[in-house]
């Protein structure tokens, strides 16, 4: 309903809308002959060493300020290579509140260049969203450096304030519309306040804690499947490791008691044989994969 006295051309002129910090389809009228100001006096270098400090949002708003911006942007490699191969991962870090984070550089080089997990630099299937670097579904699982908490949690486990858990880097998860942290930086911090424990922690609580709300957080909000229009290779199983692991469980389950079988499955034997493939990785590995030469040898 319209205020007395005002009309509705005249509440949409006196209105400003919040800009949206992490919105990428923000844009400007473009002016072919409006000047680029103190960037086009800048030498190329100091130039391109600007634009590699620019997250995406950012160098988007950039090429709508004027042609010549729009084409300064155009032909930054990382900026043009992430839209090419990757454009659904711009979007993605918008809803995880995100995009502004990451400068455009690291991102190309991280998620683009690399196909190594950050971690154990095996083959890296996944986006980690927070820090955008490649990861393998293993770390995920395992790696504290992985796993998230929900920000009020956490600071209730760790004793935290809201001052003191903002300084933890977080994500968000639109499907429960709750901000997350890594388990890491909350722990991090805490240690760095030396605070007292809380009781989670004295009695050993803050692990199931943790370990369920990491299982209830959507997957979505913490990482991605790489994307599939950077390139053909997104990973492979190796179907003799799957039966050989197949083959394990079934002798442990007629060995010994059902809640007693996953003991025997060593977690380190379950990285190898569930693991990823990139293609040059599997042409080497089958080689030498006994699950292979048996699959080999039985359809002989």
């Amino acid at each position: 309903m319209t205020s007395p006295g005002f009309s509705e051309e005249l509440i949409a002129m006196l209105s400003v809308d919040p800009e949206p910090r992490h919105c990428l389809l923000a844009s400007a009228t473009l002016r072919p002959d409006t000047p680029m100001g103190r960037l086009e006096k800048l030498p190329k270098e100091i130039t391109l060493q600007v634009l590699e400090t620019l997250d995406i949002q950012s160098l988007y708003r950039l090429s709508q300020s004027c042609f010549r911006a729009r084409r300064l942007v155009q032909d930054f490699q990382p900026y043009r290579e992430i839209l090419k191969h990757a454009p659904t991962l711009p979007f993605i870090l918008a809803k995880t509140k995100l995009l502004s984070r990451h400068a455009a550089l690291h991102i190309f080089r991280q998620v683009l260049r690399s196909d190594r997990c950050s971690s154990c630099r095996a083959f890296g299937a996944y986006a980690f969203l927070l820090t955008c670097e490649r990861v393998c579904m293993h770390c995920l699982n395992l790696e504290k450096q992985f796993k998230f908490v929900e920000m009020s949690l956490a600071k209730s486990i760790f004793v935290l304030n809201d001052e003191q858990i903002a300084a933890a880097p977080s994500c968000y998860c639109p499907v429960r519309d709750l901000a997350f942290v890594r388990v890491k930086d909350a722990e991090e911090i805490a240690t760095a306040l030396n605070e007292p424990q809380s009781l989670f922690v004295s009695l050993g609580l803050d692990r199931l804690f943790i370990s369920y709300c990491s299982i209830t957080i959507s997957s979505s909000a913490a990482y991605i499947p790489f994307p599939t229009e950077a390139g053909p290779d997104g990973g492979r199983h190796c179907l003799g490791c799957l039966t050989h692991l197949g083959m394990v469980f079934v002798q442990a389950l007629s060995a010994h008691p059902p809640n007693s079988a996953s003991d025997l499955l060593n977690q380190k034997e379950l990285n190898v044989d569930a693991r990823l493939y990139s293609r040059t990785e599997f042409l080497g590995h089958v080689n030498r994969c006994p699950g292979v030469q048996r699959l080999l040898q039985e359809r002989q």
